[in-house]
């Protein structure tokens, strides 16, 4: 997803769980293109008043008095939502990546579909990579904002029947739906999807950790991973792990993620034990496949001495 207690980049990652959680996420893209045609509607029996709703739906809206930071959501004509991230934002969303420096704005994209047929309106948003659809309902105010029941929904419940204090307003600033120029869209699908495989990752890491932790105490490795004591469960929402014993005549232990979803990476720890001016020590190794994979990794090599690097399989990258 993500880590919007410790740093202002996690925060503005968090945008990745607007359309879920907030309701809205947002960056954006250079040189996008809209198709001409309206948003997917639910006809009424007053198709004048239709058009009316969604000429006045499209365009730039402000959304204030919500986050810290105002932002901007446009909707265009073809059923997308952009909430664009100020430039001086932009390089704490990136932690100063390459492709997202210079003064460029970035976005979050969404899509959405109305139903102006009801009373109150409805919307469903969707984002890349969720699963669900979050169903809520919509309405313009006589001062001409609008207001969109948000705060507390998630994809899959109900849709609300009446706005509350949870209700979130918006208000147009412009018709034009045209993006900054050099604006950047955020995958969000890839965000989701690295935030989970981070898991695999620290997870792997804190075991091995706790295993060199383990046998500096014991002098033998741990075989059940509640042995460990790091309140990691066997078994996650994306991921599986366990505890691999390993024979041979350099004292090993392997520990494996392995991913439950396909479009996941898989990883495996690697702990050895190795002399060093003739007392035993323990090294490490974590391997992630480098392309998405429910098998993990193979167990590496045992290296000979203190001074071979441990390498990965074929496959497979350290991390």
């Amino acid at each position: 997803m993500s880590n919007i207690y410790f740093n202002l980049r996690k925060f503005l990652i968090a945008f990745t769980f607007l359309p879920l959680s907030l309701g809205m996420s947002a960056m954006p893209l250079a040189g996008y293109a809209y198709a001409q045609q309206p948003p997917s509607l639910t006809l009424s029996q007053d198709p004048a008043s239709i058009n009316s709703r969604a000429s006045q739906f499209v365009g730039q809206w402000r959304l204030k008095d919500y986050l810290p930071i105002p932002l901007t959501v446009i909707f265009t004509q073809d059923g997308k939502i952009f909430i664009l991230l100020p430039s001086y934002l932009t390089w704490f969303f990136s932690s100063g990546s390459p492709s997202f420096t210079g003064g460029n704005v970035s976005a979050f994209e969404l899509s959405y579909k109305i139903n102006s047929s009801t009373q109150p309106m409805q919307i469903d948003v969707t984002s890349p990579g969720d699963e669900g659809t979050l169903m809520t309902i919509f309405e313009f105010t006589p001062d001409g904002q609008m207001r969109i029941e948000w705060e507390g929904l998630r994809p899959g419940e109900s849709r609300p029947t009446e706005f509350s204090a949870g209700a979130i307003f918006l208000e147009k600033v412009a018709n034009t739906t045209a993006l900054p120029r050099n604006t950047q869209i955020v995958d969000l699908a890839a965000q989701r999807r690295q935030g989970r495989e981070s898991e695999g990752e620290q997870y792997i890491g804190s075991m091995n950790r706790a295993q060199q932790a383990f046998y500096a105490e014991n002098e033998k490795f741990a075989t059940e991973i509640d042995e460990l004591g790091l309140g990691i469960d066997k078994e996650t929402q994306n991921y599986r792990y366990q505890i691999v014993p390993q024979s041979g005549s350099i004292p090993s232990i392997m520990m494996t993620a392995e991913a439950k979803n396909a479009e996941l990476k898989s990883y495996t720890g690697a702990v050895f034990v190795i002399k060093v001016n003739d007392e035993n020590t323990t090294v490490s190794l974590t391997c992630g496949t480098d392309k998405p994979s429910t098998t993990p990794p193979a167990m590496p090599r045992a290296p000979k001495s203190a001074e071979e690097e441990i390498k990965c399989p074929v496959g497979s990258s350290p991390k």
